[in-house]
């Protein structure tokens, strides 16, 4: 129940403190987001010891979403096809039936088409759908709604982001993909802005038209196989994951050369915090630069002022609306192998905070992908946790962090975080100090199965923050959330690339 309270709490602190924090610009607009922040956590840390008062958050329901521009050309598949009207009872076309014709091309992220239909209902609206089996079926994408013209004619164009069709969540995989035009008012459209998986509620196909075959969508991967792949920074990118649009920043460094295959690091962001405060505090991107690899800084789903990731327990309307994290990382894992070069046995995970919580999540659930990961501020809140082989792990944790306690609390503790990786990794019993400076001392578990070590960096009167990044609490010094030292005894950042280029996935994990 504290957990829900704290996540439902956010965003009506996040209106009260924007009212307290004047608007700037320049140099000082990541230092006014993150105050902001920081002091709505301040605010619920308060709330939650001295006061029984709840707050609830409606959500809204919303519209859909539709077309964007296509990116950089990757593959190209153009074609037609037929929707015809259907007998229901054995599946044949109707003789002089409604009927309509979709062109459609495949340029790089979009899938973009010309549809027009005939003889259907003259003032009622239809959506043009890719459903996926089995029926109900959830994660519709909706590409484009018109209604009928007097003539019942309808005619539709866009172009939608859609990194690969079909989905893995459609029993047609890898076959095909359907499309249909169905009637709008049968589909539920969801709720939570763009978070609502949209589905079918009703089902008559006497008034829909169906596909007369899949849309095979099988395209020619660029990946280790084509001279392309241009090095720089593409800020939000777009893929379609799970039935929602997500977006992600990717930086591809200098160094990058196509064919030779590189790194990847995943790099998520803090509970109401975004990619770009994300990279400010890390660091991340120059480091990428600098060491050659590919880094990508995903972006939560939610309400754009509380993005977060669904880690497990946490947190806020990523969780909620169980929105599929682990299904978007390994969507953004295919379209970026599919656009550069990616080494699969050296694809990492990082975040601080929720989106640590995330990286855990992922250790847990994906580690078929995932090679090893780095935490900083963050422990375990995903329950199963059974990992399909031993997951390298480093993480870096303040004893003074007031938000995610080193000793346990709203969560389980950090020892104990540690303790059970070791367990599930088969590691001796006995911990060994490997790194003592200051008031950093790093402790790791050796002798694990398959080689993956499992270290814990303890900050002692370290706060909520990352190891040699970015100090906030200069920031806002009479915020007590935001007490403890950001330590220079050791830079999380650069300490957990070291630990990642000695933990690839082994071969007989690479699938």
């Amino acid at each position: 129940m504290i957990k829900k309270f704290i996540e439902n709490l956010e965003e009506n602190l996040l209106v009260m403190v924007k009212e307290l924090t004047p608007e700037t610009t320049g140099n000082w607009r990541p230092y006014r987001d993150l105050i902001q922040r920081q002091l709505v956590r301040a605010m619920r840390i308060v709330v939650l010891l001295f006061s029984g008062v709840f707050l609830w958050v409606t959500l809204v329901d919303a519209a859909p979403a539709s077309g964007v521009s296509s990116g950089r050309p990757e593959a190209k598949l153009d074609g037609e096809l037929n929707l015809y009207e259907k007998n229901p009872s054995d599946g044949s076309i109707v003789p002089g039936g409604a009927w309509g014709k979709m062109s459609y091309a495949r340029e790089g992220p979009a899938f973009e088409f010309v549809f027009s239909a005939y003889q259907l209902r003259p003032g009622v609206s239809y959506t043009l759908i890719y459903f996926p089996d089995p029926w109900p079926a959830e994660g519709l994408i909706c590409l484009a709604t018109a209604k009928g013209d007097s003539e019942g004619t309808v005619q539709v164009k866009g172009s939608v982001p859609i990194a690969h069709l079909p989905a893995k969540y459609d029993t047609n995989y890898p076959a095909g993909a359907k499309i249909r035009l169905v009637l709008s008012d049968d589909i539920d459209w969801g709720k939570g802005g763009s978070l609502g998986r949209k589905r079918m509620r009703r089902w008559k196909p006497t008034q829909y038209l169906l596909e007369e075959k899949l849309i095979n969508f099988s395209i020619t991967r660029a990946g280790c196989n084509a001279p392309g792949g241009k090095s720089g920074t593409f800020p939000r990118k777009r893929t379609f994951s799970g039935g929602l649009d997500r977006q992600y920043d990717l930086l591809v460094p200098s160094s990058y050369t196509p064919g030779k295959p590189a790194p990847l690091v995943f790099n998520f962001h803090g509970f109401t915090a975004d990619p770009e405060t994300q990279d400010w505090l890390s660091a991340m991107s120059r480091l990428a630069e600098e060491a050659g690899f590919i880094l990508a800084t995903p972006k939560g789903s939610g309400n754009e002022e509380v993005l977060g990731w669904n880690a497990g327990e946490c947190c806020g309307q990523a969780a909620s609306e169980n929105v599929d994290d682990v299904a978007f990382t390994s969507d953004m894992i295919d379209r970026i192998s599919a656009e550069y070069c990616v080494d699969p046995s050296r694809i990492y995970a990082t975040g601080m905070s929720n989106g640590a919580f995330m990286s855990y999540r992922l250790a847990c659930e994906l580690a078929g992908r995932i090679a090893a990961i780095g935490t900083v501020a963050g422990v375990t809140v995903v329950d199963p946790c059974l990992p399909s082989r031993p997951v390298p792990v480093i993480s870096f944790n303040g004893t003074a962090d007031l938000l995610v306690w080193y000793d346990g609390g709203i969560y389980e503790s950090v020892p104990r975080t540690i303790a059970r990786w070791s367990m599930r990794n088969g590691c001796s019993r006995e911990m060994e100090t490997v790194y003592k400076k200051g008031d950093v001392r790093c402790e790791t578990y050796r002798k694990c199965k398959g080689g993956a070590t499992v270290e814990l960096c303890t900050i002692y009167g370290g706060g909520h923050g990352w190891p040699g990044g970015k100090d906030i609490s200069s920031l806002a010094p009479h915020i007590f959330v935001l007490e403890g030292d950001t330590t220079r005894d050791i830079n999380a950042s650069r300490a957990m690339w070291e630990f990642f280029q000695k933990h690839p996935m082994p071969q007989a994990y690479l699938r």
